[in-house]
């Protein structure tokens, strides 16, 4: 973890503590920080602070003061954007803020303006907070004014506030390594080496404490041994893991002691099993020049030079080995070779001793210790991370415009029924039609009618005798003598009604059921304009919808198009960093190479062109 999300996530830590003894709260009120706190604690940082973004957009959390603006503005400030983390901590400065909150600001804003390097304006920041912070904000504001003194070369203030910490407390053994390479670089080596040997005096619980322990160790050896105290400095160097990240260091440093003591032999020990290891680590490229000076010391010429030549075979064939990983790295293998997984967050240290790393990758040991690499890795893992989660919300997008296609589709498909309107009014003139039947049914079954249900060629029968009947009727009126045909028409009528009486049942029955089907028929069609007219009148405006999924889409491409050239603008600044890392290393090489050639052109001159 960089140095600067380091100190900005740990303000975060405050208001997660802070929080936790306030008072229950209720579960709402809980559930979108507690979300946010959950990933922040899973080292999910990116995450949380989407949490916190979303339960903004939607209201705020609330019940929880202004931890989650201090917590939002630490995440802002880890991710390098200082205006926008300087914006919500100066929003916080307000004066009808709980004292608390104005502690954590000020806190952030100085600790802002010491990562910029403006030590006066942390200094301002640090004389507005209170005399009594809570919590952790006081170990914190410690440490940064222990920070803020050592830079100022201010050590004895800075040591006042050192001598008062606990063994027992986490940060020990950090301020104590911080006090003594203040000293060491004062070369007050004595006082450097007594700090360095308090780390000792604490219990190791961690690899970080051990690793801090030899590095300790180590840099003490080396205080001793510019302290001309060689046999401390040996005793120093043999605390130290074979097995460590700093045991070559450690091992050189011992073998440079024992020279210090002229004890030769002794230092061949060290330096020989250093030559083993890897040549890519500088130590082990001095070890192979320094194991020929102590046989040269001890007066082996013949070995001195024979160990120079081997020097001189494996620095040229490193030499060439690392101008092809050079050459690879130029392009995208770089990238490859690191394999940046935006999921994980790797301790390159730790990654790079424990993990078989590509070829090109071991020359960068020492890179991957840096900060400023650590952050570049951070900051590229963040870009790709957030390509991966635009690139995830594009197919979203794409998957919600389907679905609002194809629910068009199936709302078009209803519409169209209801683009069949003459069907619609031939269904309103069927019930009028309906109740008009069902009444004269109802009718002709009361009257028992026989003739009411004729048809066809009957009811043209029946239509002749009734206009024979009124013929009749007239000639009748007229004194006619009508007897014969009257007698005649009301046999054809009986005979007719006769007739009509024996199917009058059974067409009373079609009827009835034609007049079931038909309700039937419209009872259907009714329940189907329901439900198109329901649909019609209830159904939702997709357009809105529409838009806002038409807007996003747009954005995300934006977005995706500016991440992607941040993406390609952090390549360049880690591919130039990684270069600058070789090209120092190919330095160093051809630094070892030219002493082991001056050597062997001493040596031999010395010989007097004799061939040892």
């Amino acid at each position: 973890m960089s140095a600067r999300l380091w100190w900005a996530l740990m303000l975060c830590t405050i208001c997660s503590t802070a929080t936790a003894k306030e008072e229950p709260l209720s579960s709402v009120a809980d559930l979108r920080y507690g979300v946010a706190l959950y990933h922040y604690y899973q080292d999910q940082h990116f995450l949380a602070l989407s949490d916190l973004l979303v339960a903004e957009e939607q209201g705020g959390i609330k019940g929880h003061g202004d931890n989650p603006e201090i917590m939002m503005g630490g995440f802002y400030m880890a991710y390098g954007l200082e205006r926008t983390a300087s914006d919500i901590f100066e929003r916080l400065l307000d004066s009808n803020r709980p004292q608390k909150t104005r502690d954590a600001a000020w806190l952030y804003l100085a600790k802002m303006r010491y990562l910029r390097g403006d030590l006066a304006a942390t200094h301002e920041a640090l004389e507005h907070i209170s005399e009594t912070p809570v919590g952790a904000a006081v170990e914190e504001l410690e440490s940064l004014k222990v920070n803020l003194f050592i830079k100022e070369n201010r050590l004895e203030e800075a040591r006042a506030i050192v001598e008062k910490v606990s063994l027992r407390e986490d940060r020990a053994p950090y301020l104590y390594f911080n006090m003594a390479g203040a000293y060491a670089r004062n070369q007050n080596y004595e006082q450097a080496v007594a700090f360095y040997n308090r780390i000792t005096q604490m219990r190791q619980r961690s690899e970080a404490h051990l690793s801090l322990y030899d590095k300790a160790m180590t840099a003490a050896g080396f205080a001793h041994l510019y302290n001309q105290q060689n046999d401390l400095a040996v005793q120093q160097f043999k605390q130290v893991r074979l097995d460590g990240p700093y045991s070559n260091r450690a091992l050189l440093g011992f073998g440079w002691a024992q020279v210090e003591g002229e004890n030769y032999q002794a230092a061949l020990t060290p330096w020989q099993a250093l030559s083993k290891r890897t040549l890519i680590d500088e130590n082990t490229q001095e070890a192979m020049v320094a194991i020929p000076y102590a046989y040269e010391q001890m007066d082996l010429k013949p070995a001195a030079l024979q160990k120079y030549r081997e020097a001189e075979a494996s620095f040229e064939s490193e030499i060439a080995t690392l101008d092809i990983y050079m050459q690879e790295l130029r392009g995208d293998a770089m990238l490859e070779a690191l394999n940046i997984d935006p999921s994980e967050d790797i301790n390159w240290l730790d990654y790079a001793q424990s993990s078989n790393l590509a070829p090109q990758l071991t020359y960068l040991t020492e890179l991957f210790s840096r900060n400023t690499f650590r952050g570049l890795i951070q900051e590229l893992r963040d870009l790709l991370d957030l390509k991966r989660r635009l690139v995830e919300w594009q197919g979203r997008m794409n998957f919600y415009n389907d679905m609002l296609v194809e629910r068009e589709a199936n709302r078009l498909a209803e519409m169209d029924f209801m683009a069949q309107q003459e069907a619609y009014s031939r269904l309103i003139a069927l019930n009028a039609e309906r109740a008009d039947i069902f009444s004269y049914l109802a009718a002709v079954e009361q009257s028992n009618d026989f003739t009411a249900l004729l048809q066809g060629d009957e009811l043209s029968r029946l239509e002749r005798i009734e206009r024979a009947e009124r013929n009749i009727s007239l000639l009748e009126a007229a004194g006619e003598d009508v007897t014969e045909a009257k007698e005649k028409v009301r046999r054809h009528r009986g005979l007719l009604e006769w007739q009509s009486g024996q199917f009058f049942a059974e067409r009373l029955w079609r009827g009835r059921k034609t007049l079931a089907e038909l309700d039937q028929n419209i009872q259907s069609a009714s329940k189907a304009q329901d439900r198109i007219q329901s649909q019609v009148a209830n159904g939702n405006d997709l357009a809105p919808y529409r838009a806002r999924i038409d807007d996003s889409r747009a954005r995300i491409d934006v977005q995706l198009e500016q991440v992607h050239s941040e993406i390609q603008n952090a390549q360049e600044v880690l591919r130039g960093e990684v270069a600058n890392a070789l090209d120092d290393q190919r330095t160093r090489l051809r630094y070892y190479l030219a002493q082991s050639r001056l050597a062997i052109a001493r040596l031999l001159d010395e010989a007097d062109g004799e061939d040892y």
